[in-house]
């Protein structure tokens, strides 16, 4: 692209990079008024998801601490990110029903 950074025309830039790859980018972006509103980013980490739940949550804590973190260096504009996973869904469940058995 060889654009410079941060994009000075941000909204135009991204419905160029759109134009790009339509499929793709359309299914992870969502615009309102030629506006970026909000975006998907996809990351693969290489750890099992089959874990003992506390071990899953735990993993999940140090993602939290990352987010946070970025999100406290963000603008006002892009200080909202937030990170879900199926693994946490299911580890925070299992901690919920055997805790709610003792």
């Amino acid at each position: 692209w060889g654009l410079r950074f941060p994009s000075r025309d941000f909204d135009n830039d991204v419905i160029s990079w759109i134009g790009e790859d339509a499929t793709v980018a359309r299914q992870n972006t969502w615009m309102v008024s030629r506006k970026l509103k909000a975006a998907k980013q996809v990351f693969i980490a290489n750890f099992a998801s089959d874990l003992q739940a506390q071990t899953i949550l735990d993993y999940k804590a140090l993602w939290d601490e990352y987010v946070d973190g970025m999100n406290a260096k963000a603008s006002v504009t892009s200080n909202r990110a937030f990170h879900t996973a199926g693994a946490w869904v299911s580890a925070e469940a299992n901690v919920a029903i055997v805790d709610s058995t003792q």
